[in-house]
């Protein structure tokens, strides 16, 4: 009987640590233009899916801004909300971080 109740509190622990949890890490925003200017709302995100946290690079977030002001020819990005999420499927094993941007297109 003891020895079931040590299995059981095993198999919970063992059970919890594969859940998956998300955490938004960072949040940072520009100023807002008011809404008489605000033309069009933009938006763009990138994402890095790793193994075991390792991550050589953070080459992915550069296209964050490129996106933004290919969406924004012939105007000025403003109001930028940029928010940076940690996602873990499985503790210590899989991991993803997204980073995604929304602002205005002001001309």
């Amino acid at each position: 009987m003891n020895q079931l109740k040590h299995l059981s509190f095993i198999l919970f622990i063992g059970l919890f640590g594969l859940m998956g949890c998300t955490h938004l890490v960072s949040l940072s925003t520009t100023s807002v233009p008011p809404k008489a200017v605000q033309t069009k709302k933009i938006y763009a995100e990138s994402d890095r899916f790793m193994f075991f946290l390792f991550n050589f690079d953070n080459d992915y977030v550069d296209n964050i801004s490129l996106d933004l002001a290919r969406q924004c020819p012939k105007g000025k990005v403003q109001g930028v909300l940029t928010k940076h999420e940690s996602v873990t499927y499985f503790p210590l094993i899989a991991h993803k971080v997204k980073v995604s941007a929304n602002g205005y297109c002001v001309r």
